[in-house]
């Protein structure tokens, strides 16, 4: 018998009054016990002086391989984020680039999310999410510099 999977996107964002938190997960569930396969997590954190990304990869049925990486940028070095999605029958990749005001590469991080059949059928939120990326942590970046 083959293992059924299926994949879970979920997408959260966490404020608070020095800080908003963007959360962008992906998990690959088995399909008959729910059991989490594998997850990977993109969350930006904003404030008035960094933001941080930071990509978390587990594998595993009780999460016991888990990679992590972390990449502090300085808000003001930060100018824009550029995402490009991509779809096929079985996967669905995100790039995600970020660019300093003269630019410079500060960042480039690469998603993948495979056995999307369930996902492709279901919902738009995987390019969705990224397309908005680069406005939602503007729109932060800003708040936060005008309630200094």
């Amino acid at each position: 018998m083959d293992l059924q999977i299926h994949s879970v996107i979920q997408q959260q964002i966490q404020h608070h009054s020095d800080q908003t938190t963007i959360h962008f997960q992906l998990e690959e569930l088995d399909e008959l016990t729910d059991t989490k396969l594998k997850s990977t997590t993109l969350s930006v954190a904003i404030n008035k002086d960094i933001l941080q990304f930071q990509v978390i990869k587990q594998t595993g049925i009780n999460s016991t391989n888990t990679y992590r990486k972390t990449y502090v940028i300085p808000v003001k070095a930060f100018h824009y984020i550029l995402v490009s999605t991509q779809e096929d029958s079985g996967q669905m990749n995100a790039n995600i680039q970020v660019f300093g005001h003269h630019g410079e590469f500060l960042l480039n991080e690469k998603l993948s999310l495979q056995h999307i059949d369930n996902i492709r059928t279901n919902s738009s939120e995987f390019p969705d999410f990224f397309a908005t990326l680069n406005e939602s942590v503007t729109k932060y970046i800003n708040e936060y510099n005008t309630s200094i």
